[in-house]
């Protein structure tokens, strides 16, 4: 469930994880075509802030897939 934070923005009660595939990234070419499980730190109508156990460089391109249901 989503519950109404002081500042506004929404937050989330349970833990969502997801995954992410490494679509391109310049400074490591080997990261590519690589699977990343990810969990869900904020999410708004703005964007979504999430964390992984990899390193990834400022610029790499991601493929983001959400399933829910």
């Amino acid at each position: 469930g989503i519950t109404q934070r002081p500042t506004g923005r929404k937050g989330l009660e349970h833990n969502v994880r997801f995954f992410v595939r490494v679509h391109d990234s310049a400074d490591d070419p080997n990261m590519i075509g690589l699977e990343l499980e990810c969990e869900v730190i904020d999410l708004s109508s703005k964007g979504m802030q999430f964390s992984t156990n990899s390193d990834l460089s400022t610029g790499t391109l991601l493929n983001i897939t959400i399933g829910v249901g």
